[in-house]
Order: structure tokens, then sequence, then C-alpha cells
């Protein structure tokens, strides 16, 4: 078992992935497990209602994507997760499962990246492996992964993107960069501020930490490659070249409270899902919004905390936190050692967490219904950290009370 594990890595561990998202949403599923979070009202029954009037729009011939939403005015068509799974309803038939199953398949290509990106930083593959089978089981994956949800995609997506950037970080070549600007078009269009995210990061890192290229190649490619970013939110969401009409509009201070406010109802005790911590961000007075804004911040990094669970339910939350916890001390000093080390590649990783998180913090730092499943990406980047973080004293004192371990 060891030596397939050894020989055949990749394969192996997408395949004990898969499964085990697999029997995830077959659980989910079959005991209708969404309605103990969101009394079976969510985004997956919007995406499964559109995503089967266009597989009915496609099966009769009609390809336009135009056309179908002049016919159905009311279907959501805001980013093409609805087109991809109405293309699997198309094959496989409306069934809301194959879609979830679909999904199932992107969790795996997480891990499957996530493990690349260790190696790639210099991390031995079996402390890759163990990162990959940590991610497999993050809990708000494993819950939003199984459910008729964007994020697994968009997980995925950003995770591929992340780990072109390390490559092209390390050793600049025109094929990884195509691929890279390729996967930015989708997955700005899934999530906007987290294609925004991977491209400002790769921005910073790119002119301070690509040694591998000298300095003058490296402003001018900075340049040709800021003029090839301007385009990605201009045809992937129509936010205009780099984005200017849509940043005017969301980081109007009026937009930010509405749609914060929007949130925070969302997870009202009243009528929500009693998941609001009651943050307020004030724009009236600069040091309301400094302490707002860093204690938001505060709460997406290690929220929610015990005394903010109102009901039984959000307890579960404990399966996902009291680990993070405890892996958060090994991934602190993961990225001081490379940060020692110089392992400039894996600064792309941090510079994109905090960026993705300092952005979420504006926009939902109260529900956290809501931002446990956005930050997502962000926590698998710095999980990736971990590896780096163990010492050889710590695996010792783990192997002697553990011998059936094997690290």
């Amino acid at each position: 078992m060891k030596n397939i594990l050894k020989e055949h890595k990749l394969l192996s561990l997408f395949i004990i992935v898969f499964v085990l998202h697999v029997v995830a949403v077959l659980v989910i599923h079959f005991n209708n497990v969404s309605s103990f979070f969101s009394s079976g009202l969510g985004d997956y029954m919007i995406y499964d209602r559109s995503a089967v009037i266009i597989s009915e729009q496609f099966k009769s011939g009609n390809f336009s994507i135009d056309k179908i939403e002049e016919l159905y005015p009311d279907i959501y068509l805001n980013h093409f997760y609805p087109i991809v799974i109405a293309a699997v309803y198309t094959l496989f038939g409306p069934n809301i499962l194959f879609g979830e199953l679909l999904n199932a398949f992107f969790c795996a290509l997480i891990s499957v990246f996530a493990y690349l990106i260790v190696v790639k930083l210099g991390g031995s593959w079996k402390w890759a492996f163990v990162v990959a089978l940590i991610i497999a089981v993050y809990p708000s994956l494993v819950l939003n992964g199984s459910l008729l949800l964007k994020d697994a995609l968009q997980v995925c997506l950003t995770m591929a993107a992340l780990l072109f950037a390390v490559k092209l970080i390390q050793n600049f070549n025109i094929r990884d960069f195509l691929i890279f600007y390729a996967l930015l078009f989708p997955l700005t269009n899934l999530r906007f501020y987290c294609g925004y995210a991977v491209m400002l990061a790769f921005g910073i890192c790119w002119v301070f930490f690509a040694k591998s290229v000298d300095i003058k190649k490296r402003v001018i490619y900075a340049v040709i490659i800021a003029i090839l970013f301007g385009f990605v939110p201009m045809f992937s969401i129509g936010h205009g070249y780099f984005g200017l009409d849509g940043l005017k509009c969301f980081l109007d201070k009026d937009t930010v409270t509405d749609y914060r406010y929007a949130i925070s109802s969302a997870g009202g005790n009243n009528s929500g899902s009693g998941s609001d911590l009651g943050i307020k961000i004030s724009f009236d007075n600069p040091l309301d919004f400094v302490i707002g804004y860093l204690t938001g911040f505060i709460y997406i990094l290690f929220g929610p905390f015990v005394w903010q669970l109102k009901y039984a339910r959000h307890f579960l939350t404990l399966f996902e936190m009291i680990p993070w916890y405890f892996m958060l001390y090994f991934i602190v000093n993961g990225i001081i050692k490379c940060i020692r080390d110089k392992k400039y590649e894996s600064y792309i990783l941090l510079v994109f967490a905090v960026v993705f998180l300092a952005t979420l913090t504006l926009f939902d730092s109260s529900n956290f219904g809501l931002f446990m499943r956005i930050r997502i990406p962000a926590f698998i980047c710095l999980l990736c950290f971990l590896p780096f973080g163990i010492n050889d004293n710590f695996i010792n004192k783990l192997k002697t009370k553990l011998k059936w371990i094997n690290i």
C-alpha cells in the first residue's frame, strides 16, 4: 500500500479525496443536511432552477445564453456556474445530485493543487500529502463543496492559479503565464475580489521577489503584465478596464454599508440564521472605522468564538475552529521559516491570504455563516505553510507516542 501511494501519489490522493467527498455529498444530499443550516433555502436552489431551464434550452437546440436570458429574464446568470451545471444536466439529466458530484471532483482537484504547491515550495511529498488530506476534511469545504454552490469551482480555480503563480515567481515562462492568465478570467467571473486578490498578490511578488529575472526585465514584464491584467475584469465581469467602474461602485461607503447591512440581516436572530456577530464598520469617524475594521479582521481570522455561538448547530463550527487554533501555531512558524529561508515563491500565498481576508473584512466580518464559506481559499493557502513550521523534534515526539505514524 505504501509503495502504491509513493509511486502514484497524485492519482492516489485524487481518488482518496474524491471518494471522501462523494461520500459527503451522498450523506448530505440524502439526509437533507442543508436544511439544518439554511432551512432548505440557499443559492444552490437558485443555481439548480437556472441550470434546469438552461439545460432544457440546450436540449432544444438553443445554445445562445443571451437568447435564453431574454426568454427567462429571472434566471440567475451573474456568473457562469449555472451554465456549467446546465451542461452536466444536459448530459446526465436534471438532478441536483449530479451537480453536487461534480463539486466533489473539484474538491479533489483542490487537494491535488495544494499538494503540488507544497512540493513546489520544497516540502516533502509525505507532508504535502498530509496537508492535502487536512484540506480534504476541512469542514467548511466539505459542507459547501457538497452543495450546489460555486465555492468548490472557485476555490479550485484559485489554487490552480496560485500554483502557476508560484511557478512563475520561481521561473518565468510564457506557457505557464498563459495558463495562469487564462485561469484569471473564470475565477474573476465567479468571485471578482478573489481574482483581484490573486492579481494584486502576483503583481507585488513579481516586482519584489521574482529573483530569477533581472530587475530590468522584471520591470518591463511587470508593465506588460499590468496592461494584460486590466482586461481581466473588463471581459470577465464587465467592470471596465482594470475594473475601475466596479471599484467605484463597490468601494463607495454607501454601497459597502448597504452590502454589510444585507449580509448582517441574512444572519440576524429574528428572520436569519442567527450567525450575525453584530460588528459595525462606521465611515463617520476614522478611529471608529479602524477599531471596527481590525475587530472584524480578527473575527474572520480566528472566529467565530465560543461565546458567539447561539444555537446547537453553531457549535459544529468548533470541529473547524479548534483544529485551526492548534495548526495556526505551526502555520505561523512555517511562515517565519519561509521568510528566514527566503522562499520568495511562498510569499504570494501569504500576500493573497492577507489581501483576500482584508477585502472580506470590509464587506462581511459580521455573518460568520457566510465568511466561513468565503474565507476557504485564504485558509487553504495558510495551511500550505504548515509543513515548514513542524520541526524534527516534534516529529520524533509524535513518532514515539504514535509509532504507527510514519512521516
